[in-house]
C-alpha cells in the first residue's frame, strides 16, 4: 500500500509573511537572473 505523496514547489500567488504579521518585502524580480538560475539548475 502506497502512502500519501508530498509535493514541493513554488506558488507565484503565495504571500510570505514575517513573524509580526507584516508582509515580507524585497527587491523586485530580475527575470534575467531567474532565467540564468533555471538554466543552471537544469544542467
Amino acid at each position: 500500500m502506497k502512502g500519501p505523496t508530498m509535493l514541493f514547489g513554488i506558488y507565484p500567488g503565495g504571500v510570505t509573511g514575517t513573524g509580526s504579521g507584516e508582509l515580507a518585502g524585497g527587491p523586485p524580480d530580475d527575470p534575467a537572473r531567474i532565467r540564468q538560475a533555471l538554466t543552471a539548475l537544469q544542467g
